[in-house]
C-alpha cells in the first residue's frame, strides 16, 4: 500500500516543473519585448509598420516570424522570438 508521503510529494515536483516552465517562458517574452525597444531606439534602424507590427507580434503570433524585414534587420530578435515558440511547441509536442 502506498503511503501518503509517496503520494504527495511527486505533484509538489509536479507543480514546480510547471512553475518554473512558465517563469521560463515569461522571461523570454520579456527579454525579446526589452531587447526589441533598445534595438528599435537606435537611430539607424528604420523599419516600415509591417516590420514593426511583426516585431510587436511576435510574442502573439508565431507567423510574425515569417516576415522578411524582420528576419533581415533583427535577426537576434528573431532567434529570441524562434526560441520561445519552440519552447511553447515543444510543450505539447512530446504527448503521447
Amino acid at each position: 500500500m502506498y503511503s501518503l508521503m509517496t503520494l504527495i510529494f511527486p505533484r509538489y515536483g509536479t507543480a514546480f516543473a510547471f512553475i518554473s516552465q512558465i517563469a521560463l517562458g515569461a522571461s523570454v517574452w520579456i527579454s525579446f519585448t526589452q531587447w526589441l525597444w533598445k534595438t528599435l531606439s537606435e537611430r539607424d534602424k528604420v523599419m516600415n509598420v509591417d516590420g514593426l507590427n511583426a516585431c510587436f507580434d511576435a510574442d502573439r503570433s508565431v507567423f510574425s516570424l515569417l516576415n522578411l524585414e524582420m528576419l533581415t534587420k533583427l535577426r537576434t530578435g528573431s532567434l529570441i522570438a524562434a526560441f520561445a515558440w519552440y519552447r511553447i511547441s515543444s510543450r505539447y509536442g512530446n504527448q503521447g
